[in-house]
């Protein structure tokens, strides 16, 4: 994956301010901001992780066992939490199987349904590396006051819920959500911001 090492200077968006006055650079600073942010965590975390012999994927199923390790969970929405594929998932549970971390089994009521739960084994894991995890990862947060951190949480959840299918249009007044795409695409001055909003969302309903 690539990521943008250099990000842009107040210079250069301003030159770019001048050339696409209908695009808020501010707004897009800060997202380059974010995904350069996102992708320095997601690696940090990946390194930490393969310590233990472990991805990404398999330490976020542990995780979600682990919300109440007291209750079996069955395959698919545990694969929906995930957000992957049943073979995906398949593929997940067998090395977490293997380490002796988590517990499969057949319902008795529906033999087709799998139940999935964290072992002992799996518990002892996570109750040693949890601490250890969110101090590396807070690590990324030593500069910030935590009223400030309180503030970034807010302001993230609220990007991150109008993300999400549908959010965008709660989040927007009539006026402002796109039209919907006319047929060829869009032509060069029309709407940049409808442009940018179908590239983001492409699943938004078109109002």
């Amino acid at each position: 994956m690539f990521k943008l090492r250099s990000l842009p200077s107040a210079e250069a968006l301003g030159v770019l301010d001048n050339r696409y006055p209908d695009i808020d650079h501010s707004v897009v600073k800060a997202l380059l901001v974010l995904a350069r942010l996102g992708h320095d965590m997601a690696a940090a975390m990946e390194a930490f992780l393969a310590r233990y012999g472990l991805c990404q994927g398999t330490f976020f199923c542990l995780t979600i066992l682990n919300r109440d390790p007291d209750t079996p969970c069955s395959a698919s929405p545990l694969a929906k939490a995930l957000g992957v594929s049943p073979p995906a998932l398949t593929s997940v549970l067998t090395k977490l199987d293997n380490l002796g971390y988590i517990e499969r089994r057949i319902d008795p009521a529906d033999r087709r349904r799998l139940s999935v739960s964290l072992s002992p084994a799996g518990r002892r894991f996570l109750d040693e590396i949890m601490p250890v995890c969110t101090a590396a990862v807070t690590g990324f947060m030593r500069t910030v006051p935590d009223e400030e951190i309180s503030q970034l949480a807010d302001f993230l959840g609220r990007i991150l819920s109008a993300s999400e299918p549908g959010g965008a249009e709660r989040a927007e007044p009539d006026n402002l959500r796109p039209a919907k795409m006319p047929e060829g695409g869009y032509r060069i001055g029309e709407s940049n911001r409808a442009n940018i909003t179908a590239v983001l969302n492409p699943n938004q309903r078109a109002v």
